[in-house]
């Protein structure tokens, strides 16, 4: 059984998927929630003694969606009745603390004192028959504080929570703002530690293997999170595939250049980020040469294969005069393209040119101006938000910069 927060719990017992029918559209809430609650000072004291001490079984992690990453925990002394009670860890993914992520918080701060602003926030959920239902009571923390060793978001739990303190309250539906109830149920918890290293279900490898830092471990059943580095890293030594191959998505994939080649063997070179990739699955070719029209009842992507290499990409929108999808050539940038064309971008760059896509006449997409200026060859308009081939003409006079200023090749006054 899995538990997730107020604010987002999707029960994952085999997908993770399920949510929760207690406050079940409150992300949307908590996203659009333009004021900031009113912080209730929770009640502490000589009175905590009187909280029943309780302890707490394995912990596990519940999820993370894109508001927050949530852990549970199984309360091995019941809070109240006869039905499960758990306590519950939620961090959320946004905002100051997320780019903190590891250090140590205090618990009843002017952030984490109410569960409408909180980002490291601890509850109980008391009686509660199942991750589907609602509890019947929630408490919520009063007093503590949690070191965090790793950031939480990184599906890792390596923490230590001192002096922890729960009571009940109630939570406005609307805002997410809790209340403390008045001579409501509480709870205190001597020091927890957690050490909780999250694995895949599905890898196969060694556990110690998944996100070491050191190594690209592929065909391991599940994608290590070693092979996704950031644009600045190196990228990782690849372990369990043949020399010279990459993991891509947990699978060992010959690279290859689309633009100046050699071309694949086995398989087609498609283009790819950051390097082009040969595949070999005969579904995403179509038989189409450049410039004609792509099968538009195949599953068609790429075409004008040749050399092992798909020199062509059929256009995503459909052409009607044509009955059909186009067969463009690929581009790497403008450069490659024709002087009425733009690299309409499909991998890597988002929209603004500088991935790899296929080569498209009209106005490009990051265009922002009005379309009459792009290549008009009048002027060279900068600063709307794409290049314009008229600023190739450098003795062309520019629009939408400072007198002592040049367009980019990005399109930006400099």
């Amino acid at each position: 059984m899995v538990r997730w927060s107020l604010k987002v719990r999707p029960s994952t017992q085999a997908n993770m998927h399920r949510t929760a029918p207690l406050l079940a559209l409150l992300p949307l809430l908590l996203l659009a929630c333009p004021t900031r609650p009113t912080i209730i000072d929770p009640p502490v004291g000589d009175d905590e003694e009187e909280c029943p001490l309780v302890t707490v079984g394995p912990v596990q992690l519940d999820g993370q969606n894109d508001v927050q990453t949530g852990y549970s925990a199984p309360l091995l002394t019941p809070v109240s009745g006869p039905a499960p009670d758990f306590l519950v860890l939620t961090f959320v993914n946004q905002g100051r603390r997320s780019e903190a992520g590891a250090g140590s918080f205090t618990l009843v701060d002017e952030e984490n004192a109410n569960l409408a602003t909180c980002s490291e926030c601890l509850s109980v959920f008391a009686d509660e028959l199942d991750a589907t239902l609602p509890p019947s009571h929630v408490l919520f923390q009063s007093a503590g504080t949690i070191d965090l060793t790793v950031d939480p978001r990184s599906l890792d739990l390596i923490a230590t929570v001192t002096g922890l303190v729960v009571r009940e309250v109630t939570v406005d539906p609307g805002s997410l703002e809790s209340t403390p109830v008045t001579d409501g149920l509480c709870a205190r918890f001597d020091t927890l530690s957690f050490d909780l290293r999250f694995v895949p279900e599905l890898w196969t490898c060694a556990p110690e293997r998944y996100r070491d830092g050191v190594t690209c471990d592929c065909a391991c059943g599940a994608a290590d999170a070693d092979c996704f580095n950031e644009l600045d890293e190196p990228a990782r030594p690849v372990v369990g595939c043949g020399d010279g191959d990459v993991c891509r998505f947990d699978a060992c994939v010959t690279p290859c250049d689309a633009f100046a080649g050699p071309g694949c063997t086995t398989g087609v070179c498609l283009i790819d980020m950051p390097q082009d990739l040969c595949n070999e699955d005969a579904a995403i070719l179509d038989t189409a040469v450049l410039g004609e029209t792509c099968d538009a009842d195949g599953a068609v992507f790429a075409c004008a294969v040749s050399d092992g290499i798909a020199q062509g990409i059929c256009d995503i929108e459909l052409d009607i005069a044509l009955g059909g999808r186009t067969c463009r050539p690929i581009c790497q940038s403008r450069a490659d393209c024709g002087p009425d064309e733009h690299c309409f971008t499909l991998v890597g760059g988002f929209l603004d040119g500088t991935g790899k896509g296929y080569c498209k006449s009209g106005t490009p997409p990051e265009w922002l101006c009005d379309p009459a200026l792009w290549n008009a060859a009048d002027a060279c308009d900068c600063n709307c938000g794409g290049y314009d081939p008229d600023c190739d003409d450098t003795a062309a006079p520019i629009n939408g910069c400072a007198a002592d200023q040049s367009c980019t090749i990005e399109g930006n006054c400099e």
